[in-house]
């Protein structure tokens, strides 16, 4: 893997995505739709979102992958934004594996998916776990589809990785735990709080996500793993060992009750395991505290 293509770029997975491939080394084009990505000798702006790549485009880059961490958003409609997202995924994604299915380059697609596509469960789940779309993913899993039937139908090598609760700046931790802290000086606490979480630092996702795309073997999915699962309760103390806040239910204080999806999110145990574990053999991951430390300094 020497050139890459990246879609969804200026997005929260996509930036810290972008930075890392650079740091290591690699040509990256970036697809800018929206958001503006800063230019350097190994990234490279491209005006337009995923629907602006076609074969001519691949063909004129020859990347060796496409990363696809891009996802349409219609915020102001919550729960029917996501499911007019979905069907708009659905398409654009089906337009994309065509035009690289029809390429002369065909590239590898790397697309970022997440743990909640396969539902809440008692024990850890691997690669092969049936799918039970749960919480957010109900809605997204429809833009999923294309990939999915890609793994067995397509020409193109499509890589699904499904990444856990990913945190950094930016991500699901600003609105349901900064907010609040700064609002209310109170962290909150979802539910009983013993469900099981799987949390990794978002950059250090980034340089196993590249790891993963860059092996020569032949594979479908991959979760990707943590170093060992805590539960809500857990990371709500380590949040309060570094703010030094009280932990209390948000419901004694949110104005306005949270979204039944992001309640069902925050409260769902998902403990994912891995069929590939010679990829994150030796991986140093950062403490929960140190990147917590780091985010809300």
């Amino acid at each position: 893997m020497k050139k890459v293509l990246v879609i969804g770029g200026s997005g929260f997975i996509g930036r810290h995505l972008v930075h890392e491939l650079a740091v290591q080394g690699f040509m990256v084009y970036v697809m800018v739709h929206r958001n503006p990505v800063p230019s350097a000798n190994e990234i490279n702006p491209i005006r337009g979102g995923i629907s602006a790549v076609d074969r001519k485009l691949i063909d004129r880059l020859g990347p060796d992958v496409v990363f696809h961490v891009a996802r349409p958003a219609f915020p102001l409609l919550r729960k029917p934004g996501r499911i007019l997202s979905a069907r708009y995924a659905e398409y654009l994604n089906r337009r994309l594996l065509h035009e690289i299915e029809s390429s002369q380059r065909k590239p590898d697609v790397v697309f970022a998916s997440g743990s909640l596509m396969y539902g809440p469960t008692p024990m850890p789940v691997y690669e092969d776990q049936p799918l039970h779309p749960y919480s957010f993913a109900r809605q997204y899993y429809r833009g999923e589809l294309p990939l999915l039937d890609a793994l067995h139908q397509s020409r193109v090598n499509v890589k699904i990785i499904r990444f856990p609760w990913l945190l950094g700046k930016g991500s699901w931790f600003e609105w349901f735990y900064m907010e609040p802290v700064r609002k209310y000086g109170t962290i909150p606490l979802y539910g009983a709080g013993n469900n099981k979480m799987e949390i990794i630092d978002i950059s250090d996702a980034m340089k196993l996500t590249v790891r993963i795309a860059d092996e020569d073997f032949q594979y479908e999915i991959c979760n990707l793993v943590t170093s060992g699962a805590i539960t809500q309760l857990e990371f709500a103390s380590t949040l309060q060992t570094v703010l030094t806040l009280p932990v209390v239910d948000y419901r004694e204080f949110f104005k306005r009750k949270p979204e039944k999806e992001a309640i069902q999110a925050f409260t769902s145990s998902i403990e994912l395991a891995t069929r590939h574990q010679d990829l994150f053999s030796g991986f140093q991951y950062t403490p929960l505290e140190a990147t917590l430390r780091q985010i809300t300094g």
